[in-house]
C-alpha cells in the first residue's frame, strides 16, 4: 500500500505546487487589458471575418485602441458599430446607413460562354485554374466558377449555381469583402445595395472579339447611359446652357464630321482591314466620323432619376455613315444574287446563305460597325464628361452602360442555333441592364431583362413612331411641341417646322410603352430629361 501511497501524495503534492507558482506567475505577469478594448469586443459583431484587415475582432478592437485604427471597418456592423466604438472611444465617426454588398459583374455562365479546356487539376479552384492560359472559359474575364469566394463567406451569402458562375444573396452579405479580396478575376465588386443598376460585365475586349467569347458581352452599340454623383438642383439653366454649348462644341451634330483626324487608336482594334474591303476605303472617313452624333432619332440628353433626382447622361448614336456604306453595298449584292438565283425575296429583304463567302464578308464588315458604334459613343461620353467637369469639376461618373440594337449575332433559343436580327428591339436577357428611350422631351428607362423566350429574349429598342418623320413635319404645330417641352422646363433647340421629324408628339407614348412590355423587362430607373441635343 506505501508503494502506492507515497507516488500519489508526492505527485499531488508536486501539482498543487506547480498549481500556486502559476497561480502567482499569472498576477505577477499579468498584462492589464485596457478596458476600451474590452469595451469594444463587446459591440462588435463577433464575425471574425477579418475583412477589416485585423485578425479577427480581438485585433481589430486593439489596433482601434492602441493604433489608432479607423473606427468604421466593421462592414458587417455597419455604421451603428461604428457610431457604438466612437462612443466608447470619446470621438465622432462619420458613419452612413448604406449597406454594401458583393455584386458579381459577369453573367458568362456554361450556358453564354464556351469552354476552351476540361479542367482536370487536383486543386479544384478559381486560383489554381488560373495558372492554366488564365482559366478554361473563350472569356478571359468571365467568373470560372469554382468557387473561390463560396470557400471564404464566412455567413454562405454567395454561391456557385448550376450554370457555373457566383450568385450573391445580398440579404446574407455581411459585406466583410473577403468574396472581392479572394476573386483572382476581379469580377466581384463591393457595391452599395440600393445600387439598382450594375453593368454585369468585366470584359475589355473591342466588340466583336467580346461578342466571339460570350453571348452576353455587354458591347455598346446603340444605347449608352452613365450616371453622375450629381442631382439635379446642382444645376442651374446656366449652368445646363454653357455645358449643352461646350458639348455641340466637342461633338459634330446631324451630317457634320470633324474636320481633322481623330487618333486612329481610337477605332476599333483587332480586325484586319484586307479582309474587309468596304471598311478599308471608307477607313480615312472613318478618323472624321469617330466621336461624332449623327442625325434622325440621334440625340444626347442630360436626365434625371425621377426619383432620386441623380443625374444621368444618355446617347443615342450609331455607326454613322459606315454602317449605312457597309449595309447598302451587301444589301445591293444580295438583292442582285436573290434575282439571279430566282429566289423568293419579300421587297427590302433581301438575304445571302450563310455558307456563302459574301455572307461571311458581311458579317465580319457588320462587326465592325458594331465596334465603331461603340467606340463612338465612347468617344461623345468621354468628352460630354468632359464638357461636365469643365462647368462642375467635382463630378464623378459611374461605369457606362451599353446596350445593342440594329444588328445581327448568332444565339442560341429554342435549342437552336440562330442568326438574331434585331431592329427596333433591343436584346433583354434575364438580369441584363437594358435601356429604353422615349423620344425628343420625353421620358427614358433604365430597365432589367426577364429573358423572356417568346420574344427571343427582347424588348422594345424605344417608344415607336405613330407617325413617320414627314408626316410629323407637316401636321405637328410647332408652337405647341416647343410649350409642351417649355412647360417641363426641358434645355432643348427645336426651333423650326422641318424638326418636328423626333418631337414627342411623333411617337407612342413611352410610358404606356414599357407597360406593356412588363413581361419582357423590369423598369428599374425612370429618367427625365433636363436638357437635349438632337441629332
Amino acid at each position: 500500500m506505501e508503494a502506492i501511497m507515497m507516488p500519489a501524495i508526492v505527485l499531488g503534492l508536486t501539482g498543487l505546487a506547480m498549481g500556486l507558482f502559476l497561480a502567482f506567475a499569472s498576477m505577477k505577469f499579468e498584462i492589464e487589458v485596457d478596458p476600451k478594448i474590452e469595451a469594444i469586443m463587446g459591440v462588435l459583431p463577433g464575425a471574425n471575418c477579418g475583412g477589416c484587415g485585423f485578425p479577427g475582432c480581438s485585433g481589430y478592437a486593439a489596433a482601434i485602441v492602441n493604433e489608432g485604427a479607423a473606427m468604421s471597418l466593421c462592414a458587417p456592423g455597419g455604421g451603428a458599430v461604428a457610431t457604438k466604438i466612437g462612443e466608447i472611444m470619446g470621438a465622432s465617426v462619420e458613419v452612413s446607413d448604406e449597406k454594401i454588398v458583393a455584386k458579381v459583374l459577369c453573367q458568362g455562365d456554361n450556358t453564354k460562354t464556351t469552354k476552351i479546356y476540361e479542367f482536370d487539376g487536383e486543386l479544384q479552384t478559381c486560383a489554381a485554374m488560373m495558372l492554366y492560359a488564365g482559366g478554361d472559359k473563350s472569356c478571359v474575364y468571365s467568373c470560372l466558377g469554382h468557387g473561390d469566394c463560396e470557400k471564404v463567406c464566412p455567413v454562405g451569402a454567395i454561391k456557385v449555381n448550376e450554370r457555373g458562375i457566383a450568385e450573391v444573396n445580398e440579404d446574407k452579405c455581411i459585406s466583410c469583402g473577403l468574396c472581392q479580396k479572394t476573386c483572382p478575376k476581379k469580377v466581384i465588386a463591393m457595391l452599395p445595395q440600393s445600387k439598382k443598376v450594375t453593368v454585369a460585365c468585366s470584359s475589355k475586349d473591342k466588340g466583336a472579339v467580346a461578342r466571339k467569347a460570350c453571348s452576353t458581352a455587354c458591347i455598346g452599340c446603340g444605347m449608352c447611359a452613365i450616371k453622375t454623383n450629381r442631382k439635379a438642383d446642382d444645376f442651374s439653366y446656366t449652368d445646363l446652357t454653357s455645358i449643352m454649348s461646350k458639348i455641340r462644341a466637342a461633338i459634330p451634330l446631324g451630317f457634320d464630321h470633324h474636320t481633322k483626324k481623330q487618333d486612329q487608336e481610337l477605332l476599333p482594334q483587332g480586325f484586319d482591314l484586307e479582309e474587309m474591303p468596304i471598311l478599308k476605303n471608307q477607313y480615312e472617313a472613318c478618323l472624321k466620323q469617330i466621336g461624332t452624333l449623327g442625325g434622325g432619332n440621334h440625340f444626347i440628353e442630360i436626365q434625371k432619376d425621377t426619383e432620386t433626382s441623380d443625374v444621368w447622361v444618355m446617347i443615342h448614336s450609331g455607326s454613322r455613315n459606315i454602317g449605312l456604306k457597309v449595309a447598302n453595298h451587301y444589301n445591293k449584292i444580295a438583292q442582285y444574287w436573290n434575282e439571279k438565283w430566282y429566289s423568293e425575296m419579300v421587297s427590302g429583304l433581301a438575304y445571302l446563305p450563310m455558307e456563302t463567302q459574301m455572307a461571311k464578308d458581311y458579317f465580319r464588315e457588320m462587326n465592325y460597325c458594331v465596334a465603331f458604334a461603340f467606340a463612338n459613343r465612347q468617344l461623345m461620353m468621354t468628352r460630354i464628361c468632359e464638357a461636365i467637369q469643365a462647368v462642375k469639376p467635382e463630378t464623378d461618373f459611374e461605369p457606362m452602360i451599353n446596350i445593342a440594337h440594329n444588328y445581327a449575332a448568332w444565339e442560341n433559343h429554342f435549342d437552336q442555333d440562330v442568326i438574331v436580327h434585331r431592329k427596333g428591339a433591343t436584346r433583354a436577357y434575364e438580369g441584363e441592364i437594358g435601356i429604353i428611350p422615349g423620344s425628343m422631351g420625353t421620358k427614358s428607362y433604365i430597365v432589367e431583362g426577364l429573358g423572356n423566350p417568346e420574344s427571343f429574349k427582347s424588348c422594345s429598342h424605344g417608344a415607336g413612331r405613330l407617325m413617320g418623320r414627314k408626316d410629323a413635319c407637316r401636321r405637328l404645330s410647332l408652337d405647341e411641341e416647343k410649350e409642351r417641352m417649355n412647360q417641363q422646363g426641358i434645355i432643348h433647340g427645336l426651333r423650326s417646322q422641318d424638326e418636328l421629324d423626333e418631337a414627342p408628339g411623333a411617337y407612342k407614348d413611352i410610358a404606356q410603352v414599357i407597360a406593356n412590355e412588363r413581361d419582357l423587362v423590369k423598369p428599374l430607373v425612370e429618367l427625365a430629361p433636363m436638357a437635349v441635343i438632337k441629332g
